[in-house]
């Protein structure tokens, strides 16, 4: 689970920097217009943590799905010596 946390973490931090540079370095983001100049900054922060949602959201469904997988391992394995031992007695 150590490592699931740390793969999240960087994965945040790495969106976190790549939205922070999107907005730095986008010209039209620091450049103020005429009517509404402040939701464009607002807009690209909302559009990069929609972003970073989902990555994290992806992320995760792969996470599930591999302790799904892990999971359903273990059980035929364990259904498979039960199997096993039940004939044995038999």
């Amino acid at each position: 689970m150590l490592i699931t946390t740390q793969l999240i973490t960087t994965e945040l931090t790495d969106a976190r920097l790549i939205a922070t540079e999107l907005i730095e370095t986008e010209g039209r983001l620091s450049r103020p217009r005429q009517g509404g100049a402040g939701m464009l900054r607002h807009e690209e922060l909302v559009r990069a943590r929609l972003r970073e949602y989902e990555r994290e959201a992806r992320h995760r469904r792969l996470v599930r799905r591999a302790t799904a997988g892990r999971r359903w391992s273990w059980l035929a394995r364990f259904a498979a010596e039960r199997a096993v031992r039940a004939r044995r007695a038999a």
